[in-house]
């Protein structure tokens, strides 16, 4: 063993340097303290490597956002008009209705697409963008059953109406309480996006 000061040779079993007076126990100890603050570092810059990037939950996210949210939409904008064509004649307000919620479905299926493009991105406010976007669509499916049921001349005994509407008002909620929280919580977007602001984790 060497003294870390002056490079001397120590002798066996001594506590000081026999040449310049330095203490050999305080400079092991000094070694000793820093070593395990440079391996804790090491540990935490490879875990928020491993975890960085658009990749497990999230990445299906953004594939959910950007392509399968928007098929499943246009599909059931599809099956509306296709349900909902014989009751045009007999109720009027109900063509002005589907076409509203129409309007406002494209615009949903507009705003999926962005944000799910700019978490793919990883752009600036991404994961703001993406919880407004989910925010959105559970005051949609929240209001719009409302506003059906508010609206006069609509069939509202009818059961395939009824049923669809609380479907989709169960779908939204559901969407918004998984997303939502997995936004809030996951290691992988805080490591991936350096949202601050969230804590506690969900693996990826």
């Amino acid at each position: 063993m060497y003294c870390t000061q002056c490079g001397t040779e120590l002798i066996n079993g001594s506590k000081y340097c026999h040449k310049c007076g330095t203490s050999i126990g305080n400079t092991n100890q000094s070694t000793i303290s820093t070593t395990p603050d440079s391996t804790t570092n090491t540990d935490v810059t490879t875990e928020n490597n491993n975890l960085n990037g658009v990749k497990g939950w999230l990445l299906f996210l953004c594939i959910t956002l950007t392509i399968l949210s928007p098929l499943i939409s246009f599909g059931q904008l599809g099956i509306e008009w296709i349900e909902f064509k014989s009751y045009f004649t007999t109720f009027p307000n109900l063509r002005a209705f589907v076409l509203i919620d129409t309007i406002l479905s494209m615009g949903l299926i507009g705003f999926s697409i962005y944000a799910g493009y700019v978490l793919w991105s990883i752009k600036q406010n991404a994961v703001e963008i993406a919880k407004a976007y989910f925010l959105a669509r559970l005051a949609y499916s929240i209001i719009m059953p409302l506003v059906f049921r508010s609206v006069s001349d609509l069939p509202m005994d009818d059961s395939t109406i009824i049923d669809a509407f609380i479907k989709q008002a169960v779908s939204g909620i559901i969407a918004f309480a998984i997303w939502f929280t997995y936004l809030n919580r996951s290691k992988r977007v805080r490591a991936t996006y350096s949202v601050t602001e969230v804590t506690g984790g969900l693996g990826s």
